[in-house]
C-alpha cells in the first residue's frame, strides 16, 4: 500500500513538473529604459516634483530619499533602495532601513510602488505594475548566480565593514 502511494505521488510530482516546464509562456517586454537627464542634479526635488502630480498621496508615504550625508546630497559607494511589500508603506518598518543605511554609509531611497499610499481604486491600478516589478527581479542577474553568492543577493551580507 505503501509503495502504491510512494509512486502515485511520484508520478505526481513528475506530472506536475512537465506541465510547469511545458506550460505556456507569456511574452512581457522587459526592456527598461531610463534618461538621467529627467532627473537633473537634484534627485530630491525630481522626487517631489513627481509625486506632487500623483493625486492623493497620504502624508509620510510619498517617496523619500535619506542622504548619507544630509548636508551635502553626494552618490555613495553604496545606496540601498527599500521597496515595500503589498500594502505596505516605508513606516512598518522604520527605523530598521535607515539602521542599515546609516552602518553601511549608504543614501537610502525609499520607494513607493504605483497606487500605494493612495486610495483603493489607485491601489488596484498599481497590481498590473507589481507584477512587471515581480517578473523583472525574477529575471533578475543576481538571482542567476551559484547558490553560494544567492545570500549577498538578497541582502544578507554582514553589516560591519571590513
Amino acid at each position: 500500500m505503501r509503495r502504491r502511494i510512494l509512486t502515485a505521488l511520484v508520478v505526481l510530482a513528475v506530472s506536475l513538473a512537465v506541465l510547469y516546464a511545458a506550460g505556456p509562456r507569456v511574452p512581457v517586454d522587459t526592456r527598461i529604459t531610463f534618461d538621467a537627464s529627467v532627473i537633473g542634479d537634484d534627485p530630491a526635488g525630481y522626487l517631489d516634483r513627481s509625486e506632487s502630480r500623483v493625486p492623493g498621496i497620504r502624508d509620510g508615504l510619498e517617496k523619500e530619499i535619506v542622504w548619507a550625508d544630509p548636508m551635502t546630497h553626494v552618490k555613495t559607494p553604496i545606496s540601498i533602495i527599500y521597496i515595500h511589500g503589498f500594502s505596505a508603506s516605508k513606516g512598518e518598518v522604520r527605523p530598521l532601513p535607515d539602521q542599515v543605511a546609516e552602518e553601511l554609509g549608504a543614501n537610502l531611497f525609499y520607494t513607493r510602488l504605483k497606487g500605494h499610499g493612495q486610495d483603493g481604486a489607485a491601489m488596484d491600478k498599481g497590481r498590473r505594475f507589481g507584477r512587471l516589478i515581480a517578473k523583472l527581479v525574477s529575471a533578475s542577474p543576481a538571482w542567476r548566480r551559484a547558490p553560494a553568492d544567492r545570500s549577498r543577493a538578497r541582502g544578507r551580507a554582514p553589516l560591519h565593514r571590513r
